[in-house]
């Protein structure tokens, strides 16, 4: 980025998702595919679905995301993670039968984190896309 500040602002928040963060490495790996699958944004797609594929996202998952698809071969955690991603960018809501399900599997406190983290790579979604941020090395997206 070409403001340094506002890098190291979020470059802080992907340092606790990273290291401090209640939510595994999975999880957050299958919640950032997804809403870079929905903001459309490829260079966040290319990078963690490598990273996806290293902590064991399974590649069921991974095409589901990136075909937009019908979620019935995903775990039940996993169609979780993706639905509220995706209600989260389509209504900005939770619905609250999703939300009881969300706190009921997740707890409160990776409930927050997911939608929080939903929310941050909307953010970057929104960056590399306006400022046209190309895959990296002609990686593969959707």
């Amino acid at each position: 980025m070409h403001v340094p500040t506002l890098a190291d602002r979020v470059a802080a928040l992907e340092d606790y998702f990273r290291f401090n963060a209640a939510l595994p490495a999975l999880d957050r790996e299958l919640v950032i595919m997804a809403t870079a699958r929905e903001m459309a944004a490829r260079y966040p797609w290319a990078r963690h679905e490598a990273r996806g594929r290293e902590v064991g996202t399974r590649t069921e998952a991974i095409e589901a995301v990136r075909i937009n698809g019908a979620l019935e071969q995903l775990t039940a955690r996993e169609r979780l993670l993706v639905e509220i991603v995706r209600a989260l960018l389509r209504t900005r809501a939770l619905p609250a039968e999703l939300y009881e399900r969300a706190l009921a599997e997740l707890g409160r406190q990776q409930l927050i984190e997911t939608v929080a983290l939903a929310g941050h790579y909307s953010l970057i979604g929104m960056v590399v896309n306006a400022f046209d941020v190309a895959p990296p090395d002609n990686s593969p997206t959707f």
